[in-house]
């Protein structure tokens, strides 16, 4: 390809582009949706999770600023980060994450991962940035889960817009 010239955008000039070696071209950007390992390469650099992995897989606070859970591992309590910003300049709040959840376990929307969160008894936004999260039964490695782009954040606004 020839020389790019900049994208113009919502917050001003991409003036650098990332470019991806695929096999295949992804199905669908909806990380919601998503299913294959095509779309992985793509949606882990579009989005991130509440959690991440460090280089020894241990989940640390991500979009989550930190989180507490109960004595008896059935409720988590995240922070979300306050000063993230959608491209567009809307602030992340905790609803984007239940919207998410709420719409990855929509039978209509047939999501390969719609069973992801079978362990989610409810997940509901308390203020603007914390997220309550409880769970059916504990569930150890839940902190994991939250690292899997099925779980990102969404703009409920957006889609039912597109």
């Amino acid at each position: 390809l020839g020389q790019s010239a900049p994208l113009p955008t919502p917050l001003g000039r991409i003036d650098s582009l990332l470019r991806f070696r695929v096999a295949e071209a992804p199905t669908t950007l909806d990380w919601n949706r998503a299913h294959t390992s095509y779309e992985t390469p793509f949606l882990v650099n579009l989005m991130e999770g509440l959690t991440e992995h460090d280089e020894n897989l241990v989940p640390q606070p991500r979009l989550a600023e930190s989180w507490t859970i109960s004595e008896d591992g059935l409720i988590y309590r995240f922070s979300i980060r306050k000063n993230v910003l959608w491209s567009d300049g809307v602030p992340l709040v905790a609803q984007h994450f239940v919207d998410s959840w709420s719409r990855l376990r929509q039978p209509a929307l047939k999501a390969a991962y719609a069973d992801y969160l079978e362990d989610v008894a409810s997940a509901v936004a308390e203020g603007g940035h914390t997220l309550v999260v409880r769970l059916k039964r504990p569930v150890p490695y839940f902190l994991h889960l939250p690292t899997f782009w099925a779980t990102f954040p969404i703009r409920k606004d957006l889609i039912q817009r597109d």
